[in-house]
């Protein structure tokens, strides 16, 4: 840790000398005392009239008293005694100023000047710096009070005591060391300047150093105080009135005679000093003696040896550390070797001789920095050499005779003979030596010292030493130092300025007691630096004067220049700001709107001439003010920011974009920078702004076209989860039926051509047809529908009234589940309540299909979550109500839309209103709350194929949901855990007439009946047949179908009502196939009787939209002769695919699936206007 140097002021107590600096300017000094003097002087008279001092000075403890009022506060105006009396201590305090630099360096010393001068407190938090508990306290709010104390908390004056006398060991031990001697026949050595700047620095810099503990620590048990003899301890010697610690106790008791060392009474001189410096050793410290390397250690050490003590004592280094040993042998031997130590201890000499020449360049700086001439000068170089400093025991200073400035101006042209030298001072030079001249010449100078021209043209300074004869007789016979020992050895400074010129030299004399190093060398190496630094500030002082007024009338005109140029620039460069595409703006730190251009106005419509402060703000939204006030801030602490902003002015373009009107909020981009002044504050605020409303218009749009997109997508991934989910339901009981007929048939194979079948079979077997044709029937009303009900989402379903008779068309609609209550042997009802019955509902008008499509999803439902109990009961319910259905335990689900009442459309008639309720009840497992709040929401589970979990995860009953608010209804449930489930819904419909009796009627009312079923109700529903009318000619019909079982199937039907059959792979067939029909020309009587030709879309080598345009080709071409209907059968269904075939030349279009009684009407229909079509060309062809 560097050395703590808190320069001094004033200093009050004593304090012996013992080759420090000490303050004792003379009363020469004290007379020409600065005002700064003078205001320290009017604090010490302050600060006695509190009446401490008497106290502080008796006080045990080191205190230092700071002025917290005065701008030096750092600097201690009062120290008492025992601060003084502790040389540890004492290297922390100096007589000069503070050394800042030492501060910066270190962190600890830099930490504890700012703990002692922290803001007005009555009491400081502790803090403990140097070993030393610190407390500080303030008085009146401007005297602050530290006082220092033992941080272990032990004897603190015997502490004191032995590091005193310790350090009064160690120096006597260092002043008793021979000093270097010169040979008689060495020259005059000289003092190169070849080392930088930074090499000469570095010498008085303070090493960085381990923290060590001021003060030894001690057993807490209490001594007695005793009286220390006042001549030099040592710790070998007995003393009578010394009570040695219990480890020294041991030390001197140990019997060092069977060890190396021998017995104490043998040691030698150097032994017994080194042991005193061991045991006075604050650090833990050990010593290891002789060839064998005998250790002995101080009670410190006896921490680090733990366990070991004390039989570690006395004993080798090998045996003691035998851990360690093979670390340190070679380091051991190394040092026996050649005498070099080995010591991890850092040797601070070198650092506290650094910090006191340090401190004496730094007293030089304060004195001769001020000087503005020649006579101030040079007594101030006196008054700064006659302070006690080591380093300079005495000094003789001369100057050149006559003013500065001539000797600058003849410097060059006086000879060196002309010169005349004047005394300037003597310092501790006793008066007996009569012999030196106060004024002289060059050569009475040289007489005076020999080799005096060398000396002052040397290039640095000269080393003169009384052995090779080389310093002046008088210095080595008269003057004498410390110890009544003569001069031996001085320098010869020479001082010069600017242009290389002598204006002075000294001669100054060196520490007898300290060798002439490097580190000696870059000390006075510096002192001339500053000198010559201070003397060429006073040379040019006058000049600078002289100059100064020749460059402020130079400046004067430069400034009008400057003003006129600056006048000119602000001109360009507003033109410019009012011309710029962004308004530029100037704010204050008040906010008032300094300066705008053009632009800014236009795009903020701020009110012009308003220099209220903030008025600015009133032209941005209320929602971006928050957010202006935080970044004002940061611009007012110095930071750069960039932010958007809505204006309260709307923005309009007068455009559109893709239908959108280009119209909303006016945004801005906005930068602004902090104009500081040359101290670093806040003058004004800079910025501009862009208007950015467009592209902020831009981003909306596009973040509104990409939500589109993500919510089309959303949409098509509902419409196949939707599409797949009520394409299972229909397919299983098709699956089912079809898997009985073909096993039921495998019971009748036999090898005769006639198989009997039993009634009861032929009836199970219509059953099954008609549950396949009513399934597939709903499978073709969901794809017709499915991509209508994908647009729910965007309320563009429209619900289609039919009349129908609902009891008829739910029995209907519920036997394609007989085969699976048959095979689960489920008890499965339809009941008719009586609130049906007593309404006298027959026909109303609602939309069946919606209707079922809820119907089949809830029976669905129930009979999968009621075929695995052991109760398996399921009952649907048809009630009516002119009003609202009761709830009836039913918790009805709010509607999720507003719509409007579909029922009250023109096409709905005028019939009165009435609500049809159906209800499904099972007997299954029944749902807990959980499971409930789960129903009706789509995805809950993340999932879309949940269909074997009950409702909650998957997409059926939210399509009922929706379908029910659609026909102005809703739907609800009533379960519980181990009792079943009802749910129930109800739709909104209205009274009709019975339709009239047609086929066509009977067609659309309920599903057409199979032919197994026509068979068993003969007449039932087929229209009675005039038997007067003729026979129909068969059909020809032409189906052109690359699938072969969809051709197989088709022909197989076709033919089975009547029609011959002819069959084409795809559209080059299908050509070829009309070039023998009579179609053909040539073939009008000899061709094939072709009527009508069924054509599907998608096929290999020719499509069918290919194939229709070749025809309709080649009847404007005339090859083919007449109309050839031709009919689309394909499975797409969408109006723009419609479209598409006719445009194409397609007759009609069938989509799939289709019967193929619904078939055969199209058929015969575009038969008839086909062979109109061709009667019309043939009347219309020339004759």
């Amino acid at each position: 840790m560097p050395p703590f140097k808190f320069p001094a002021v004033s200093r009050r107590g004593g304090r012996e000398s013992d080759g420090e600096d000490v303050s004792n300017e003379s009363n020469e000094v004290d007379s020409k005392a600065t005002p700064t003097d003078k205001c320290a002087s009017a604090r010490e008279n302050s600060l006695m009239s509190l009446g401490l001092l008497e106290l502080l000075d008796i006080d045990d403890r080191p205190v230092l008293v700071l002025d917290l009022a005065s701008p030096t506060k750092r600097v201690p105006i009062y120290h008492n005694a025992s601060l003084q009396r502790i040389p540890l201590l004492e290297l922390k305090v100096g007589d000069g100023v503070l050394c800042a630099e030492a501060s910066a360096r270190d962190p600890d010393y830099a930490a504890f000047l700012d703990w002692a001068t922290a803001p007005h407190q009555k009491e400081l938090p502790h803090i403990i710096y140097c070993g030393l508990w610190w407390t500080a306290k303030t008085i009146r709010n401007r005297w602050r009070i530290v006082t220092g104390a033992e941080a272990g908390g032990h004897d603190y004056t015997g502490a004191k005591r032995r590091l005193s006398e310790a350090h009064r060991v160690a120096r006597a031990q260092s002043a008793s060391s021979p000093r270097p001697s010169h040979s008689p026949s060495q020259s005059r050595s000289k003092l190169t300047s070849d080392e930088s700047l930074e090499a000469q620095i570095s010498a008085f810099r303070m090493r960085e150093v381990a923290p060590t503990q001021s003060f030894p620590t001690h057993d807490n048990v209490e001594k007695p105080k005793v009286a220390i003899p006042e001549h030099r301890l040592d710790f070998i010697k007995a003393y009578p009135a010394v009570i040695p610690s219990p480890h020294l106790q041991f030390f001197m008791e140990f019997d060092w005679g069977s060890t190396g060392v021998g017995p104490i009474s043998s040691w030698s001189t150097n032994l017994r000093q080194m042991v005193n410096i061991l045991m006075t050793d604050p650090r833990p410290a050990a010593m290891y003696c002789g060839r064998d390397k005998t250790m002995m250690y101080n009670e410190a050490y006896v921490r680090v040896t733990g366990q070991k003590h004390p039989g570690m004592m006395g004993r080798r280094f090998t045996e003691a550390w035998a851990e360690v040993a093979s670390d340190f042998t070679e380091a051991f031997e190394k040092a026996y070797i050649n005498g070099q130590s080995y010591n991890p201890v850092f040797d601070t000499t070198r650092q506290f001789i650094a910090d006191r020449r340090m401190a004496c360049l730094l007293r030089f700086g304060q004195y001769v920095n001020a000087s503005r001439d020649q006579k101030e000068f040079w007594q101030q170089v006196t008054i700064a050499f006659r302070a006690d400093h080591t380093d300079l025991p005495f000094a003789l200073i001369y100057s050149v005779d006559g003013d500065f400035n001539d000797t600058i101006s003849e410097a060059s042209d006086q000879s060196h003979e002309s010169r005349k030298w004047v005394l300037e001072g003597k310092i501790r030079i006793p008066d007996s030596c009569s012999n030196i001249p106060d004024r002289s010449t060059e050569q009475q100078m040289e007489d005076f010292l020999p080799g005096f021209p060398e000396l002052i043209r040397a290039e640095s300074p000269t080393l003169l030493l009384a052995g090779n004869g080389t310093m002046p007789e008088f210095i080595a016979r008269n003057i004498t130092l410390a110890d009544n020992e003569p001069a031996q050895s001085a320098i010869f400074l020479p001082i010069r300025s600017i242009g290389d010129n002598e204006f002075g030299f000294m001669i100054i004399g060196l520490n007898p007691r300290k060798r002439f190093d490097s580190d000696y060398k870059v000390f006075l190496e510096l002192l001339n630096r500053q000198l010559a630094t201070s003397l060429a500030s006073a040379v040019l002082f006058e000049e600078e004067i002289r100059r100064a007024a020749r460059d402020r009338n130079l400046l004067t005109k430069k400034l009008a220049i400057q003003t006129c140029e600056a006048l000119e620039n602000e001109t360009r460069f507003r033109r410019m700001a009012d011309l710029a595409p962004v308004g530029m703006f100037h704010i204050d730190p008040a906010g008032v709107l300094l300066y705008a251009n053009e632009n800014y106005y236009e795009i903020t419509a701020h009110p012009r001439n308003v220099v209220t402060p903030m008025s600015w703000l009133c032209v941005l939204a209320d929602e971006d003010l928050p957010q202006m006030a935080t970044e004002w801030s940061k611009l007012l602490q110095g930071e750069s920011v960039n932010l958007e902003l809505r204006l309260r002015r709307q923005f309009n373009a007068e455009e559109l974009v893709d239908g959108e009107r280009v119209d909303g909020n006016r945004w801005i981009l906005a930068a602004a920078y902090p104009e500081r002044a040359t101290d670093g504050t806040v003058i004004g605020i800079l910025g501009c702004i862009t208007d950015i409303s467009r592209q902020k218009w831009m981003e909306g749009f596009r973040t509104r076209k990409m939500l589109e997109a993500v919510e089309l997508k959303r949409q098509q991934e509902n419409f196949i989860d939707m599409t797949s989910h009520e394409m299972r339901n229909p397919l299983s009981a098709i699956v089912q039926c079809a898997d009985w007929i073909g096993t039921s048939l495998s019971k009748f194979d036999c090898d005769e051509a006639d198989v009997v079948i039993p009634r009861d079979v032929i009836d199970g077997y219509a059953d099954a047809t008609e549950t396949i044709v009513l399934c597939a029937q709903h499978q073709k009303r969901i794809i017709d529908d499915v991509l209508t009900l994908s647009k729910l989402d965007s309320d563009l379903l429209d619900i289609t009234p039919v009349d129908v008779q609902p009891v008829s068309m739910i029995q209907a609609s519920l036997k394609m589940f007989d085969f699976e209550v048959q095979s689960g042997d489920i008890d499965f009802k339809f009941q008719v309540l009586p609130c049906y019955t007593a309404l006298a509902v027959d026909w109303v008008k609602l939309d069946p299909s919606r209707l079922l499509q809820v119907l089949i999803n809830l029976v669905t439902n129930a009979i999968k979550f009621t075929v695995n109990e052991a109760k398996r009961q399921i009952v649907i319910s048809l009630g009516a109500s002119l009003t609202l259905p009761d709830c009836n335990q039913i918790e009805y689900l709010p509607r999720t839309i507003n719509r409007r009442d579909m029922t009250g459309g023109s096409a709905w008639g005028d019939g009165e209103p009435v609500y049809l309720y159906i209800e499904v009840q099972d007997s299954g497992r029944g749902l807990d709350s959980t499971e409930r709040n789960l129903l009706f929401k789509r995805f809950s589970q993340a999932s879309p194929k949940t269909h074997v979990q009950y409702g909650g995860s998957g997409l059926g009953l939210f399509i009922c949901r929706q379908l029910a608010e659609l026909q102005g209804g809703q739907i609800g449930v009533a379960s519980s855990v181990g009792v079943g489930s009802k749910f129930a819904f109800y739709v909104r419909a209205r009274r009709c007439s019975p339709p009239p009796a047609s086929p066509s009627t009977q067609i659309v009312n309920r599903p057409r009946p199979t032919g197994l079923e026509a068979a068993r109700n003969p007449g039932s529903e087929a229209p009675k047949q005039d038997s007067a009318l003729p026979t129909p000619t068969p059909r020809h019909v032409l189906v052109v179908e690359d699938n072969i079982v969809n051709q197989k199937v088709l022909s197989r039907q076709l033919q089975s009502v009547g029609c011959l059959v002819s069959v084409a792979n795809h559209g080059k067939e299908a050509l070829s196939f009309l070039e023998k029909s009579r179609f053909w020309k040539g073939n009008e009587f000899r061709g094939i009787e072709l009527s009508v030709v069924l054509m599907d879309l998608e096929m290999p080598v020719m499509d069918g939209l290919t194939c229709v345009k070749h025809i309709r080709q080649l009847q404007k071409e005339g090859l083919i002769v007449g109309h050839v209907p031709v009919i689309a059968v394909t499975a797409n269904a969408r109006s723009e695919q419609i479209s598409t075939a006719k445009e194409s030349g397609m007759d009609s279009v069938v989509t799939k699936p289709f019967r193929i009684p619904d078939l055969l009407p199209e058929i015969d229909k575009q038969v008839l206007l086909g062979n109109a079509r061709t009667i019309e060309r043939s009347a219309s062809a020339p004759v």
